[in-house]
């Protein structure tokens, strides 16, 4: 068994998290090397644009 189906198996149970179309995803920060530091906020919708097979058979 790999560290990783180690970890996996000993992962406690959590219950899924329901969001709102808007609600903030993740948060992208630019290095700010022309000017002040600056952020992108993507909500939700983003994700579901995924359209590789690979990536939503990882998801499920």
């Amino acid at each position: 068994m790999s560290d990783w189906d180690t970890a996996y198996a000993s992962a406690p149970s959590v219950d899924a998290v329901l969001l709102a179309a808007t609600d903030p995803l993740y948060i992208l920060y630019t290095s700010g090397t022309m000017g002040k530091p600056k952020g992108i906020v993507r909500d939700e919708p983003v994700s579901s644009t995924i359209e590789d097979p690979a990536v939503l058979d990882s998801l499920r």
